[in-house]
C-alpha cells in the first residue's frame, strides 16, 4: 500500500492514511487502500489521518463515506486528523465524525494527533 500503513508510537499501533499533498485522484487511492485496511480482521484501536494541503473533490467524498461505512463496524475507535485547515475538508471531516458518532479530534500537527491518540488509548483501558 502506498498511503496506508500501520505505525507504532508509545508501543500504541495506529493505522495510519497519509494522505499529505495528493491530489484528488491519488486521494482517491488513499481512501480506498484505508477501506481495505479496515475491512481485515485486524483489531483497529486507533487512527491518524494526515489530509495537509490535499485536494478533494466529489469522488474523494465519496471514497472518504466508504471508508465511513466500513467504520460503522469499528464504533468508539478514536480518528485523529491533522491538516483539515481548508473549511470544506474540515466541515466534511465533522459531518462524518459526527454522523458515526466518532471519537474525532483535529490537530494541527502530526504529533500532536498521535499524542491524544495515546492518551485516548489510555483513558479507555
Amino acid at each position: 500500500m502506498k498511503y496506508v500503513k500501520w505505525i507504532t508510537h508509545k508501543n500504541k499501533e495506529i493505522l495510519f492514511m497519509d494522505a499529505a499533498e495528493t491530489s484528488a485522484a491519488d486521494g482517491m487511492v488513499a481512501w480506498e487502500e484505508m477501506r481495505q485496511e479496515l475491512l481485515k480482521e485486524r483489531d483497529v484501536r486507533l487512527i491518524l489521518i494526515d489530509g495537509t494541503n490535499a485536494k478533494m473533490d466529489k469522488g474523494t467524498l465519496q471514497k472518504a463515506k466508504g471508508v465511513v461505512d466500513v467504520s460503522k463496524k469499528k464504533p468508539g475507535t478514536p480518528v485523529a486528523c491533522v491538516g483539515m485547515s481548508d473549511g470544506f475538508q474540515k466541515t466534511m471531516a465533522q459531518l462524518m465524525a459526527t454522523r458515526l458518532r466518532l471519537n474525532a479530534r483535529f490537530c494541527s500537527t502530526l504529533e500532536e494527533g498521535k499524542e491524544w491518540l495515546v492518551a485516548e488509548d489510555e483513558r479507555h483501558r
